[in-house]
């Protein structure tokens, strides 16, 4: 399910840069490519 959850956030940070930018400007080759996953995922300490 951790996997649905990085598509889900890149697909709607993919959308909302588009409509913030009035649908004027995308990002240039959007393949799974130019995908960068770090091998070591840090995780933030609650207090």
């Amino acid at each position: 399910m951790r996997w649905l959850h990085f598509i889900w956030s890149g697909a709607a940070a993919y959308i909302n840069f588009w409509w913030r930018s009035d649908k004027k400007v995308r990002i240039g080759d959007p393949s799974p490519k130019n995908l960068i996953i770090p091998e070591q995922i840090t995780h933030l300490e609650r207090d």
